[in-house]
């Protein structure tokens, strides 16, 4: 049988050339003289200039053996590159994987991977055109593995679009096709499932189907020993037994973050966590010892060049500040904060909504206003409904007591405008 340097030297004399007319451009003479003893493997970048320069495909170059070694080789790189986040520069290695895949490589696998990326480089049409193809092979053949993958990944598309009750769906359905599932089942694959699910319900203000969705999580965090996960994920309780009012609870939750946080030695996250129980400590009454603690968090956080941990941190202090009547200290984190975290971020918010409290509380109506403004369009452009709601019914009230009804009227007139638009762009308002 012909080897791979015999086709070449074979298809390079027929042509009337020299190895190093051939090696021009591409590689040197002698490492043609190497790929032709059969002595070095070329790449396939090289390969293919060889047989540009040969006026020949390059598959007649190969035998499918060595084709298919170049293809599954392909196929690794771009799934360590989407493993990275390298979604964008993973997508024409698998296209091309796709193309040149003569079996060796399940279809399906391939095609997930590709709409994966699609999906990651906000490729939303492609992604919806690759997952429907994907779900109607997966459901002719009744493979609920790919099934359970696809409605998933619908369901983070649908995420994206902030179309809830539509991820939802693809996301129930993922999750039942999972439970059907035979043999071995990819634990992690339900762990996405039920987080995004969380996100979901967290999204459209369902505080206790998140609870019960966290707790889910729990025994799969606890199976694999990751640490991580379940200081986050205690976390995330602590956060929804806050809004359900419920402070032993979410003290409780918070006390194992930090100890899973502790045992994983993550200082940031341990400090993030130790800013949210502080925070529930100032809620109980105890605002003093909240102070002192965020005080030395968030001067630790800076320390350690953790800017947004920072700002969060600050932006706790200066709302329990403000609280105590400490105007002067609350204004100096406040600005502290807003040094320290993004332009757009929540804690942005309400931050200038603390400033807005604080001008209002020196008699300073100009600045209060503006600062409520700036707090609505921040929330606004982060599509948190429930506070741009609040900051919104603040300034329309401040108005009213100002005796400036118009305005008052306007303000409410723009929320209702905006709190319908949101509705509608998650399917409710018919």
């Amino acid at each position: 049988m012909e080897t791979l340097g015999q086709r070449i030297r074979s298809l390079r004399l027929k042509k009337g050339i020299t190895q190093a007319e051939l090696a021009k451009s591409i590689c040197t003479g002698s490492m043609i003289s190497q790929i032709e003893s059969d002595k070095a493997k070329p790449s396939y970048g090289v390969l293919a200039r060889i047989a540009e320069k040969l006026q020949v495909p390059v598959e007649d170059l190969m035998s499918n053996v060595e084709m298919n070694l170049i293809v599954l080789s392909e196929y690794k790189i771009a799934r360590s590159m989407m493993a990275i986040g390298e979604y964008k520069n993973a997508l024409p290695l698998l296209l091309n994987v796709q193309e040149r895949n003569n079996g060796k490589l399940i279809p399906a696998e391939v095609l997930l991977e590709i709409g994966t990326c699609y999906l990651h480089t906000n490729q939303t049409k492609e992604a919806e055109l690759t997952f429907k193809k994907l779900k109607e092979y997966a459901t002719a053949l009744g493979d609920q593995s790919i099934l359970s993958r696809v409605s998933y990944l619908f369901g983070q598309l649908e995420l994206k679009r902030k179309r809830y009750q539509i991820a939802e769906h693809h996301l129930m359905e993922a999750s039942e096709c999972f439970e059907q599932q035979r043999g071995v089942r990819d634990e992690y694959l339900l762990t996405s499932i039920l987080t995004a699910l969380a996100e979901v319900r967290t999204r459209t203000g369902r505080v206790r189907e998140v609870t019960l969705t966290y707790k889910q999580l729990l025994p799969l965090f606890q199976a694999r020993e990751d640490f991580e996960g379940l200081g986050t994920l205690y976390m995330k309780l602590a956060e929804s037994y806050t809004v359900a009012d419920d402070l032993e609870q979410s003290v409780e939750c918070s006390q194992r973050a930090i100890f899973f946080f502790e045992t994983m030695n993550s200082m940031t996250h341990k400090l993030s966590t130790q800013v949210r129980y502080a925070a529930l400590r100032a809620e109980q009454g105890h605002a003093e010892e909240a102070i002192q603690q965020l005080t030395s968090i968030s001067e630790e956080l800076r320390g350690m060049r953790k800017s947004e941990e920072a700002g969060i941190a600050y932006a706790e202090l200066a709302k329990i500040q403000f609280k105590c009547g400490k105007l002067d200290q609350a204004e100096e984190s406040c600005q502290m904060a807003r040094g320290l975290l993004p332009s757009i971020h929540l804690h942005q918010g309400w931050v200038l909504r603390v400033q807005a409290m604080i001008a209002k509380g020196r008699s300073q109506t100009e600045g209060s206003v503006r600062f409520l403004k700036q707090a609505a369009e921040c929330f606004k452009l982060l599509d948190a409904t429930v506070e741009y709601e609040e900051t919104m019914q603040e300034l329309s009230v401040f108005y009213s007591e100002q005796n400036n009804c118009e305005m008052a009227l306007k303000i409410a007139r723009e929320m209702l405008a905006f709190n319908r638009m949101t509705l509608e762009q998650r399917g409710i308002v018919l």
